[in-house]
């Protein structure tokens, strides 16, 4: 199977919807399958990008990258590295179908510039595309069933014979690409748009918790004590992706040292603290704030200011820690600058707060 015939069998099992029959006895009870209306399917956000706009955007957003990449190069390897210094990144990626197309188009011009073939040999091309996968395309989605469904799709395409699948933990993540945090939102402070009162709020508690964020956002900036990254910087974490990408592909071996310096990303504490620290910027947003123990609790400025500083804030603050993961779990927040911070740039200059302006 290819990645179009993959994209085809992810597309049919997004429309099965199981319609449960329950019984006294979990023996007995049992589902039927039926396929979802229109609409229904429409509000999933589910959907499949047929080849033909795969091909067309590609044409109009892609090729037009790499002709201005390559114009400065002189030579057929400056060329080369020039392509392989790209990146294509999917934010809702389903099957895998728009970035395999990307890394195929990638591995024509690669392996052309490499052997000086208008049309390379099939094991050069293959060679090409399997370095292409590993360095150039990332994507992330909602649906782990996607993400996973995404990886086989790119392992089948970067097959070579005599060398294991490719790791690529790295590249392909769960996670919703339209809620998240970033570096210069953290400097900024959390806003008090975090404190509107919604359906299921109390206004009393909203109102407490607006006008101590508010308090503690000034008390911040007129001591010009912007929020503190722990003293690392952000290259050490960019520093530990990239040298997993340094290691290559071509054996069992090579595969497992990948996988365990990227872990090595995951347990370090300056990448933890920032996670949490984003983790409840968002978290603040959706935050329940009926006026219970637990939406007092709910962090505010000089929390997040805390969790980029304090190793052990998890330890003092559990009930809270917790409360921030659950709404991380439920809503998938995804932060580009942690999920992928060889190739997105943190931005160390932050911005002018506007109560430092009025």
């Amino acid at each position: 199977l290819g990645a179009e015939e993959l994209g085809s069998v992810y597309e049919s099992l997004l429309e099965l919807v199981p319609d449960v029959v329950a019984t006294e006895t979990a023996a007995t009870s049992r589902f039927d399958l039926r396929t979802a209306a229109g609409n229904e399917r429409k509000t999933t956000g589910s959907y499949y990008t047929p080849d033909s706009l795969v091909q067309c955007l590609l044409d109009s957003a892609l090729e037009p990258v790499v002709a201005d990449r390559i114009k400065d190069c002189s030579t057929a390897e400056e060329k080369a590295e020039a392509i392989l210094s790209l990146t294509v990144c999917d934010p809702a990626v389903g099957s895998g179908h728009f970035i395999i197309a990307a890394a195929h188009r990638l591995a024509h011009h690669l392996a052309r510039w490499r052997t000086g073939d208008l049309e390379p040999a099939p094991e050069d091309y293959q060679s090409a595309l399997r370095e292409v996968i590993s360095h150039c395309v990332y994507g992330v989605d909602l649906n782990p069933m996607a993400a996973e469904l995404c990886k086989v799709s790119l392992w089948i395409e970067a097959m070579e014979p005599g060398k294991p699948l490719s790791f690529l933990d790295h590249h392909v993540q769960v996670g919703n690409s339209l809620i998240g945090c970033t570096p210069a939102m953290l400097r900024g402070g959390l806003p008090d748009d975090a404190f509107k009162a919604i359906e299921g709020d109390d206004k009393s508690c909203v109102k407490a918790l607006k006008k101590k964020n508010k308090d503690e956002r000034k008390d911040r900036i007129g001591g010009q004590e912007l929020m503190s990254f722990g003293g690392e910087s952000a290259s050490d974490l960019a520093a530990i992706v990239t040298a997993v990408d340094q290691v290559d592909d071509d054996s069992l071996a090579s595969i497992l040292k990948k996988a365990a310096r990227y872990s090595k990303l995951k347990k370090d504490p300056t990448w933890s603290r920032r996670k949490l620290a984003c983790d409840a910027w968002c978290a603040a947003f959706m935050w329940i704030k009926d006026g219970s123990n637990l939406s007092l609790k709910c962090p505010t400025d000089a929390d997040i200011d805390r969790m980029l500083a304090e190793d052990d804030y998890a330890d003092s603050h559990p009930e809270q820690v917790a409360e921030v993961a659950r709404l991380s779990e439920q809503y998938q927040f995804f932060h580009w600058h942690l999920a992928f911070p060889q190739v997105m740039a943190w931005h160390e200059t932050p911005p002018v707060p506007q109560e430092a302006t009025a």
